[in-house]
């Protein structure tokens, strides 16, 4: 371009110059000097000109990439709905690009999955297993993820980059664009980068999080309400950044998706009169959405549409913790614990009648003094067991919240470790052991596979993984960690979905050839967004999903 453009005014300078002199055969030579001092400044300005326009002219041809994460969204329902035209704009971009199942990581759990979606690595280089850190019960944040993001890494490289609602953000890192933290940001902080775009989205009335409270039946009304708001605001928002902010990289996530499918999944299996369609109506305004963004990026612009992990129908959910109680490798700090337990006064009864109670006005004053004294939290009483119940001095093995981790005691790794090095070797065999001949009320086994962390996880952090990983026998069944069940199995009266381990991933745009995508991993997912904006990705464990 540079080229063509001085070739060109070098050419109309000639010919000017050639048609004087052949008309004035008398040219002295002062003039001859004047005409090529001119002739060096037009031929330097245009250079000058020409350097400042060419980036501009060079980022237009760059290719962007666009990733819209759905939390929980599964082929399962996608598919079929595409079949009957209820979803155009999903049929537009799995008719014109590649499409396939996305395997999810093990635990099939939010802060595992997202990790591995932003750095490209396994829990073992990364170093997230869990919604906790340890049995201390500290909440994992950004700040416990080991390895870099895919964004961090473009941003370092000059690339501008927009993180709108991506789980494990917060807090929100400084970066070359702009991040607006997930659901783990505490309400009232500091949650976006750069620091002043929280009071404007506070103003605008942007909403984290729609579930913002334990959900219990009844709610279903509320709840809905909420999803369609945050899912409309944060449409709203990310649009108005499309079109005012410069990008190479635009990461949102939808978790809408995945709320609306825990609690209306057998509503939809039902047919329900009321409520049956409301998993496809938040599927359809996601649809929408994609829509609206596919009119706002032009043709540089490459979409993924990805999931964390699938969804599927919830059985029932075992409570590993239980079965550790009753085989005395738990044990609580008050001896009343096992007992109120047995008798039934469990955490789900607990925490229905405090709900009654705190309806009647004069346990509005008992809140109130109950805050001030510590025992509740934002005047809720919270009835629930946690891991600060637990003696660890005396427990050799437990559950964590979700996801089938177990984590057994060892002395010199854990801080209140019981179980010494040698005897590790032979616990840990026994344990898993007695966990594969474990059976339900029908005979039949729970758990399909038992897992040691060294079958799963390779890197640097594998020793803070949970010692044993299992999957359950039925995919209906949510294996969990909660205290206070005097049940090894029931069924959740709350939550009808669960999460299941394929997710989705729909690439489209220029650098995608028309394919279905077979052996997908969400680690993938950082090096073909790498890849599409010209950056290396040599320290990732996945491979780049475009050929």
């Amino acid at each position: 371009m540079t080229r063509i453009i001085y070739n060109l005014f070098y050419n109309l300078f000639l010919l000017k110059f050639h048609s004087i002199t052949e008309n004035n055969a008398f040219l002295n030579f002062e003039n001859y000097k004047i005409i090529m001092k001119f002739k060096r400044i037009l031929i330097l300005s245009v250079i000058v000109i020409i350097l400042n326009v060419q980036p501009s002219l060079g980022e237009t041809k760059m290719s962007k990439v666009l990733i819209i994460g759905l939390d929980g969204a599964t082929f399962d329902i996608i598919l079929p709905w595409v079949k009957e035209g209820k979803l155009p704009n999903f049929e537009k971009l799995i008719n014109e690009g590649s499409y396939g199942n996305l395997t999810s990581t093990l635990p099939t759990i939010s802060p595992v999955a997202w990790s591995s979606f932003a750095t490209g690595v396994n829990p073992g280089k990364h170093g997230i297993f869990g919604f906790l850190t340890d049995y201390e019960s500290s909440p994992v944040t950004r700040i416990d993820i080991k390895s870099k993001s895919f964004w961090e890494i473009a941003s370092e490289n000059g690339k501008r980059v927009i993180i709108m609602n991506a789980p494990m953000t917060y807090p929100p890192e400084e970066i070359n664009g702009i991040i607006i933290s997930g659901y783990e940001s505490p309400e009232k902080e500091i949650f976006t980068y750069p620091e002043n775009l929280t009071e404007e989205l506070n103003i605008k009335d942007y909403k984290i999080e729609a579930l913002d409270k334990r959900f219990k039946p009844g709610d279903e009304d509320e709840l809905l309400k909420k999803l369609n708001y945050t899912e409309e605001k944060r449409e709203e928002i990310a649009l108005e950044i499309m079109k005012n902010e410069r990008w190479d990289i635009f990461v949102i996530v939808f978790t809408e998706t995945d709320r609306v499918q825990h609690y209306f999944w057998k509503y939809m299996e039902n047919k329900d009169s009321k409520y049956g369609d409301e998993i496809l109506k938040i599927y359809q305004k996601i649809d929408k959405t994609i829509g609206n963004f596919l009119n706002e990026t032009d043709e540089n612009t490459n979409i993924i549409v990805m999931s964390d992990h699938g969804f599927g129908p919830l059985k029932g959910e075992i409570y590993l913790n239980n079965y550790f109680m009753e085989n005395e490798m738990l044990k609580f700090k008050s001896p009343y614990t096992y007992w109120l337990i047995k008798l039934g006064l469990t955490q789900q009864n607990l925490a229905s009648i405090s709900e009654k109670i705190q309806k009647i006005p004069i346990f509005g004053f008992m809140n109130f003094v109950l805050e001030k004294i510590g025992l509740n939290k934002a005047g809720k009483v919270t009835p629930y067991l946690t891991f600060d119940d637990i003696n660890f001095s005396k427990t050799s093995a437990y559950a964590e919240n979700f996801g089938g981790g177990i984590y057994l005691n060892v002395k010199g790794r854990d801080t209140f470790g019981i179980i010494d090095q040698e005897e590790y070797k032979k616990f840990i065999l026994t344990v898993m052991k007695s966990l594969s001949e474990m059976k339900n009320s029908k005979g039949e086994k729970i758990f399909k596979k038992i897992y040691r962390k060294e079958d799963l996880y390779k890197g640097p952090y594998t020793d803070k993984a949970p010692d044993i990983i299992v999957e359950s026998e039925d995919d209906g069944y949510d294996t969990v960690g909660w205290l206070g069940y005097n049940t090894l199995i029931s069924n959740d009266d709350t939550k009808s979905g669960n999460h299941r381990k394929n997710g989705i991933v729909i690439l489209w745009g220029k650098n995608v050839n028309k394919e279905v995508i077979k052996n997908a991993n969400i680690i993938d997912i950082a090096p073909t967004v790498l890849k599409i904006v010209g950056l290396k990705s040599e320290e990732m464990d996945g491979k780049c999903l475009i050929k």
